[in-house]
């Protein structure tokens, strides 16, 4: 799993936590548990601290990199499986995607209005240059919140692909032996 992804979930689940809060404050229906923020919170510290033990035994090994760990992997893999549970309409591979094309509509259309916006009014009007900049202002934030979703978008896709290719292992020997059930 690539760490660039992983971080880009990171920043699409802290952005996503934000709104939740923002949510309570102003007396909206909670969107998450305060059981599942915790849950979601443990497992993202579980990440940091395999981490950290990747990176003391990347130093006493004297490499420079080391691919992730297996406890690092799981603690991904878990960790993505608990933001899906808590929240499929946010981070399912579905869900990201869309969110993805809905952050490139967004791009697109503020780039468009603030190009029209600059071309087809006279600049002798001084709220034109601000709000041609406040429109240029808004595709560059969507940009990088759509590349950060695109990029945890793969992670998810990638860990769904992994997810059905071990299903099949299983299914296929169960298939071999029927009797015996497989080791958990």
């Amino acid at each position: 799993m690539k760490r660039l992804d992983l971080h880009a979930l990171g920043w699409v689940v802290t952005r996503d936590t934000c709104v939740e809060i923002a949510r309570r404050a102003l007396g909206r229906p909670p969107g998450m548990s305060p059981a599942a923020l915790r849950e979601t919170g443990q497992r993202w510290r579980a990440i940091h601290a395999a981490d950290r033990a990747d990176a003391r035994e990347t130093f006493s090994i004297g490499r420079s990199f080391a691919p992730p760990s297996k406890q690092h992997d799981q603690a991904v893999l878990a960790f993505v499986h608990a933001l899906q549970t808590s929240r499929p309409d946010l981070y399912s591979e579905r869900a990201l995607r869309k969110r993805c094309l809905g952050g490139s509509a967004n791009i697109i259309l503020s780039l468009t209005f603030g190009a029209i916006l600059a071309s087809r009014t006279s600049p002798g009007i001084p709220i034109v240059g601000g709000a041609v900049l406040a429109l240029f202002a808004i595709a560059s934030w969507y940009l990088v919140t759509t590349i950060q979703l695109w990029r945890a978008h793969l992670l998810v896709k990638r860990i769904s692909e992994i997810r059905r290719s071990a299903d099949l292992v299983t299914q296929e020997s169960l298939a071999e032996s029927p009797d015996r059930l497989p080791e958990a």
